[in-house]
């Protein structure tokens, strides 16, 4: 921390030591080069610090989203306990979920601090002019990149399962094959595209997402939304800056994932009719102001329930396109939501990793921002056994899928979507039969895959210096759209006869393979015009003579020119008579034969003279050019050393004005020399003092932070313990609710008892009273029929 202050005082000590001797011309070198390190240790020491809030920024987001996967795991083990200790654990998760929503509200802040750090450092120039600066964010620019060359796979649908697996749950759907569903989509307000921010780079809007499984699941891939689920994510194996619909007004923005059914759809043009023909519900959009575009969007996203009216109020203006496994995402204008954001956002020239696969580092996949580059991971993943690899851990296979749609899905899409699932799984059968079968795929399919990776980091170093270092591309790269008045980068130039080696004594006569017809200008002789082509010099030059040999093409020539362009006035040589036999027609035949063999012999001499003389005076003419070079050479070497004497001497005089300089500050120096000791000395005293404040103020914090610990603990602990007398306290009143209830249940049992006799003594009662009634009324009777009788 303390690295400028020393250099600054080591500085002023070469001064100081420096000074006293009065021809020493070497002062101002040696303050500069100490001003120089010290503004390079300034930009390591910011650099450094940047990048440690980059990685415990990283620390504390992939923390948090492991201890919301643990809340997530604890909370599916709660749902088969009803006990009264499952209801105790749930509040407890519920203390645990608010203190993780108050350690994102201060990740959030801090993360919208070191943005704001950022663009302060950086002072990026975005600026682009003209035509682009109206097609940025809409359109593909004009300097559009070459065609991409086909990369390796490194990798497969197996690296999403493994990654994603610590961050949420895979489920097997019947449509999808297997979906996989983020522990934090059961936070409210959470949707995808909302915890990040958007950048504009030569591919369109670009998504940079805050949460560690950002890499893959906004990049490969797409969401869909299944009711009474939430939102879940289906594995793709095509990288896009980010596969989004769009709509706009004047006054906000919206954005949601494209559905699973577009991945039927590989290499197309979205427009705005995205939306109603794959169903994209108002519940799926994402809607800001547009001020807010260009921040952190998490906290800047409009309330869920109002999504209908922006609806209305908006029209979609998607514009995706894939050419050539390239994705350019098309949406708002730029220039427009720079302008009425009232900043400028960044735009970058995306480079993307293709070989780079997710690790133990928590960086690795983290985007990173050079100036206007933007490098991001993307390897490549597009194997055509994806469809049969299979999560380690499934938590469940859901029977019945149904998406939230405004409307059913069209049938002709549905049934695309259907034979585009099925094309891949044959596919995939026939990838595991060809690799030996299914014991044997896991095994090999790695083998291919980290083959796939070796020879692909080979191609990589071999790759030129101008070329993207991490994956194979062209030799040129395009211009740069934040920088309209910087060339394009050349091709870094081969080694060779004229660029990268030095000038050698030419050699005319041989013209070497695979040579162009015609050679560049020679640099020592400007005025000279290009030298045409050279013949090979056949059986004369340097080889023993051989029967006719003109008519034939040399390798260095093309094979349609029939006349040496050195002798352009000289006639075609044809082939001798004796190859073409024809038969005698009179008895001089033979002798006219020989005759003209003789004199095809001779013409054949003459040729080879002809071609001696020729090859002679090509000599001569190089000699004379390796003379005429030498002369140049000698010139310019002379021209050079003039003006290397004319640099040293303006150098000696700039010495010596610099000595004066130096003698004139050395005096001031000396003068000066006791002031400074003592303020240097008063500076290190200071310096002592603040270092010994700022450690008795660390120690001090320390101390203020242990305690805080031991505070929190105590209070932890004293919370446990009520919670805990709590709890007895709930049970004890528990078992005398019980206890009472039991002895209510017991009194109104005897009651009822008590009832149930008094009611039977009452009916043995009465009917004692009928029986006695009845004897009555039959002695009455009885009584009666005797007095009859009487």
């Amino acid at each position: 921390m303390n690295h400028p202050r020393l250099l600054s005082i080591a500085a002023l000590a070469v001064l100081a030591a420096t000074g006293c001797n009065k021809s020493n011309p070497d002062v101002a070198k040696k303050l500069a080069e100490l001003e120089s390190q010290n503004k390079v240790a300034l930009e390591r020491q910011q650099a450094l610090e940047r990048q440690l809030a980059e990685q415990q920024l990283t620390a504390e987001r992939d923390a948090i989203e492991r201890e919301r996967q643990r809340i997530e795991d604890e909370r599916l083990a709660l749902e088969q306990d009803q006990s009264d200790a499952a209801a105790a654990k749930q509040a407890a998760l519920a203390e645990r979920e608010q203190a993780l929503a108050r350690r994102e509200g201060k990740l959030q802040g801090l993360e919208t601090s070191i943005e704001e750090k950022q663009r302060d450092l950086n002072h990026r120039d975005n600026l682009i002019s003209g035509r682009e600066l109206e097609l940025a964010g809409r359109e593909p620019l004009p300097a559009a990149e070459p065609a991409p060359v086909p990369a390796l796979p490194v990798g497969d649908y197996g690296m999403f399962y493994d990654s994603l697996s610590s961050y949420g749950s895979w489920f097997q759907a019947p449509s999808y094959g297997y979906v996989w569903q983020p522990a934090i989509c059961h936070s409210p307000g959470w949707r995808p595209y909302c915890d990040g921010r958007w950048v504009c780079s030569d591919r369109g809007w670009t998504w940079l997402s805050n949460e560690p499984f950002g890499w893959a699941t906004y990049h490969y891939g797409r969401w869909a939304q299944l009711r009474g689920r939430g939102w879940v994510w289906v594995p793709g194996d095509q990288w896009a800056p980010a596969w989004v619909c769009w709509r706009e007004n004047g006054s906000h923005i919206g954005w949601a994932p494209l559905p699973p059914e577009t991945l039927a759809y590989r290499d197309c043009h979205w427009d705005n009719t995205v939306e109603t023909r794959f169903g994209i519900s108002a519940g799926w959009f994402n809607f800001v102001a547009v001020g807010h575009f260009s921040r952190p969007i998490r906290s800047h996203c409009l309330p869920l329930a109002q999504n209908a009216g922006y609806c209305r109020d908006t029209l979609n203006i998607t514009n995706l396109s894939c050419r050539s496994n390239r994705v350019f995402v098309g949406g708002p204008d730029y220039q427009n939501a720079c302008r009425t954001g009232g900043r400028t956002i960044p735009y970058y020239q995306l480079n993307l990793d293709r070989q780079q696969r997710p690790g133990r580092d928590l960086m690795a996949m983290r985007p990173r921002m050079n100036d206007h580059q933007l490098h991001l991971p993307a390897p490549e993943i597009a194997t055509g056994w994806n469809a049969s690899v299979r999560p380690t851990r499934v938590r469940e296979q859901l029977k019945e899928v149904a998406i939230d749609r405004p409307a059913p899905l069209a049938p002709e899409v549905a049934n695309e979507f259907r034979r585009h699932r099925e094309h891949e799984q044959t596919q995939a059968d026939q990838e595991v039969a060809r690799l030996g079968g299914r014991e044997a795929f896991n095994r090999r399919r790695s083998q291919q895959l980290e083959a796939n990776q070796r020879e692909a980091a080979a191609l990589a170093r071999q790759t030129p210096a101008s070329e993207t270092p991490t994956a194979p591309a062209a030799p040129t790269r395009p211009q740069r759209p934040g920088r309209p008045d910087r060339p394009a980068d050349p091709v870094q130039p081969q080694p060779g006869p004229i660029a990268g080696q030095p000038a050698e004594p030419p050699a005319p006569p041989v013209t070497t393979p695979g040579e162009t017809p015609t050679r560049p200008q020679r640099p020592g002789r400007p005025d000279r015009p290009a030298d045409p082509v050279q013949p090979q010099p056949g059986p004369i030059a340097g080889q023993p003579a051989e029967p006719p040999a003109p008519p034939v093409a040399t390798p260095g020539e093309t094979p349609t020119r029939p006349q040496r362009p050195s002798r352009p006035d000289r006639p075609v040589e044809t082939a001798p008579v004796a190859e073409q036999p024809s038969t005698p027609v009179n008895p001089n035949a033979a002798q006219t034969e020989a005759q003209g063999q003789q004199a095809t012999a001779a013409a054949q001499q003459a040729a080879r003279q002809a071609q001696q003389d020729e090859a002679r005076q090509q000599q001569q003419e190089a000699a004379k050019q390796a003379a005429e070079a030498t002369a140049q050479q000698e010139a310019a070497g002379q021209q050079q050393a003039e003006a290397f004497k004319q640099q040293a001497e303006a150098q000696r005089q700039q010495a010596a004005e610099a000595a004066r300089a130096a003698q004139q500050e050395a005096r001031a120096a000396q003068q000066d020399e006791a002031r400074q000791q003592q303020a240097e000395a008063a500076k290190q005293q200071a310096e002592a003092q603040r270092q010994q404040a700022a450690e008795a103020a660390r120690a001090a914090q320390q101390e203020a932070r242990a305690a805080q610990q031991e505070e929190a603990r105590q209070q932890e602990a004293h919370r446990a313990q009520q919670e805990e007398a709590r709890q007895r306290q709930q049970q004890e009143q528990q078992q005398r609710q019980a206890e009472e209830a039991r002895q209510r249940q017991q009194q109104e049992q005897q009651q009822r008892q008590a009832e149930e006799a008094r009611q039977r003594q009452q009916q043995e009662q009465q009917q004692r009273q009928a029986e006695e009634a009845r004897q009555r009324q039959q002695q009455e009777q009885q009584q009666r029929q005797a007095e009859e009788a009487r």
